[in-house]
Parts: C-alpha cells; sequence; structure tokens
C-alpha cells in the first residue's frame, strides 16, 4: 500500500508526480468539473498544475492507494477526501489516454498495460 501525505501548500503537480513514482506509466490530472462515469473532461476545464491543493479548495490529508484499488475507486477517494476532482491517464507509446472505459480496472492492471504498450 502507497501512502501519499498531501498538504494544503502541495502543487497539484507535486500530487501527480508522487503517485507517479508508484505507478510511472499512469498520471493524474485534476480538473474544476467532476466527470461522469465513462467520460472525460475538455481541456479546458483542466487545472494548473503548479495550483495548490489549497487554492483548489482541498484539504491536507493522507491518501492511502492500494494497488488492487480501481481507477474509479481512487477517483471517488481523491473526490472525497481533497475535494478535487481527478482524472487518471495511461501511458501508451508516446501518447497518454484517459482511462474513461476501463475505470474498473486496477491501477496495477492499467500500469501493466501501460507499460506493454509503450515498450510495442
Amino acid at each position: 500500500m502507497t501512502k501519499i501525505i498531501i498538504e494544503g501548500h502541495n502543487k497539484l503537480s507535486a500530487v501527480s508526480e508522487a503517485f507517479s513514482a508508484e505507478y510511472p506509466y499512469l498520471r493524474l490530472d485534476f480538473f474544476s468539473k467532476p466527470h461522469d462515469n465513462l467520460e472525460g473532461n475538455t481541456f479546458d476545464e483542466k487545472l494548473d498544475s503548479d495550483t495548490t491543493v489549497e487554492e483548489c479548495g482541498g484539504t491536507p490529508t493522507m491518501l492511502e492507494i492500494d494497488k488492487e484499488m480501481t481507477v474509479s475507486e481512487l477517483e471517488s477517494e481523491i473526490k472525497e477526501k481533497l475535494n478535487l476532482n481527478v482524472q487518471v491517464f495511461r501511458k501508451s507509446g508516446k501518447v497518454w489516454l484517459e482511462t474513461t472505459t476501463t475505470d474498473v480496472w486496477t491501477l496495477e492492471h492499467q500500469n501493466s498495460r501501460g507499460e506493454e504498450a509503450s515498450k510495442a
């Protein structure tokens, strides 16, 4: 289990980097609006990565992330604990794909698929 301590002064980029340190083929992007199941966000809704958690209305917390969590569970937990809208992206070669249609996959499975697609 990975534990990420998030302080109010942390930039969104730092949160994403801490997550990607454990899951190098996944990344977190934060948005001003929530997204529905099986849907993504638009580019203009993306928050600047230099924005702090506090500036977004997020609260300090500790995230406990298990490799068996689904993407949907992680996104819900971040919304619940940090009050931030997040979308997980998976690396595929040189591009990043929104995981909207595979939100039921575990983080471990998503990361493995990203690794396979990036090495192909």
